[in-house]
């Protein structure tokens, strides 16, 4: 299953660039053609640290998280349980999903530096 933290519940929502203060993630699966699908989508409204927010997606077994940036709390939990993350800035949530099942994302490997968000 894969994650993406966006910035309203429609699959043409442009992905969220920071992953802790996404309003929203939409969880999608790739069937066995190669179809995508929306699984599901869930309001974050009382996620907002990034542990706490990696924790949760964690409850519904994904393996791909697709984000803007995450701080050290959030990679290190996701990082540790196997979870690969990639960067989807600048994309819709299913243009990234696409791109991602083409193997063209970059992967994220290191959480952003502690301290203020970037913008």
């Amino acid at each position: 299953m894969i994650a993406v933290t966006a910035e309203n519940k429609e699959k043409i929502s442009k992905v969220n660039k920071c992953f802790s203060n996404s309003p929203w993630v939409l969880y999608f699966k790739i069937d066995d053609n190669g179809k995508i699908i929306i699984n599901k989508r869930e309001p974050t409204r009382d996620w907002r640290k990034g542990d706490k927010f990696a924790k949760r997606l964690l409850e519904h077994n994904i393996n791909t998280v697709i984000t803007g940036e995450l701080g050290p709390g959030a990679f290190k939990k996701l990082d540790k349980e196997g979870v690969k993350i990639f960067k989807g800035n600048n994309l819709t949530a299913i243009k990234a999903v696409k791109k991602h099942q083409k193997g063209l994302l970059k992967r994220i490997i290191s959480p952003r530096e502690p301290g203020p968000r970037r913008k």
